[in-house]
């Protein structure tokens, strides 16, 4: 009896996915509330795009641009703009799933694929990767937007406990990473040929003026700790090396 419920469940949900609920993609509009509420406006123009979302899938947004006839300010709308970046077809929401699945979770790009069309999404392997690519420029941005914030975090904390560590496979370019070992917050990070002090000084210097400090001149203990470094990356032996700053 359980089971059977448990099928008649399952077949209920999988008759109310987006893929059944639409046989077309369907047409959503989009309008300013603003232009709406203020002023005496009047329809610009209207314009179309395709937009894909984990809500529903793809669907054609159709967007009603509104002018104010008083000083002839442009409204257009928000929520569209909070769904999917200006002139791009997926969605933030489809670029974090991605991002998250390639480098949090470590699937293949044609494990997402197959993912993303449970969810009535259609993408191509070439479409994950560039999406992919897409998650790591706007997390870039989004880090280096918030570096006052993060400061201001670690200078509340009283300082930070800087983690480094570098990974790479095989001849690949080692990928050396800085972290704020009590935030768990990745302060920077950098690819370089090899583990050599010459290559990795100016990482430490770049990332003690990023982070909470801001005093460019560096402690007699700091440059003790240079000093080790360089005789450790010498003999290869920098996999895991913590400084406090």
């Amino acid at each position: 009896m359980i089971r059977c419920l448990k099928d008649h469940i399952e077949k209920v949900v999988e008759g109310v996915c987006a893929g059944n609920l639409f046989f077309e993609m369907p047409t959503v509009h989009f309008f300013s509330e603003e232009a709406f509420c203020f002023g005496n406006n009047k329809v610009l123009k209207t314009r179309e795009k395709k937009v894909v979302t984990l809500d529903i899938g793809a669907f054609r947004a159709k967007e009603t641009i509104m002018q104010s006839e008083d000083d002839g300010k442009v409204y257009t709308c928000r929520e569209l703009k909070s769904l999917a970046p200006h002139r791009c077809t997926f969605g933030y929401d489809v670029i974090v799933y991605v991002g998250y699945a390639l480098f949090v979770h470590c699937r293949s790009e044609k494990d997402i694929v197959s993912e993303l069309a449970r969810k009535n999404i259609s993408i191509s392997d070439r479409e994950v990767s560039f999406l992919g690519k897409k998650f790591v420029t706007y997390l870039a941005v989004a880090h280096r937007e918030s570096r006052q914030k993060i400061r201001s975090a670690m200078d509340q904390r009283g300082g930070y406990i800087l983690h480094v560590d570098g990974t790479c496979e095989g001849d690949s370019p080692h990928l050396f990473t800085g972290l704020d070992g009590i935030a768990e917050v990745v302060l920077d990070n950098i690819k370089i040929p090899s583990e050599q002090s010459e290559l990795l000084i100016p990482f430490f210097e770049k990332s003690k003026g990023n982070t909470a400090t801001q005093s460019p001149w560096f402690t007699t203990w700091e440059r003790e700790s240079f000093r080790l470094l360089q005789r450790y990356s010498r003999e290869h032996l920098i996999l895991s090396a913590i400084f406090i700053f």
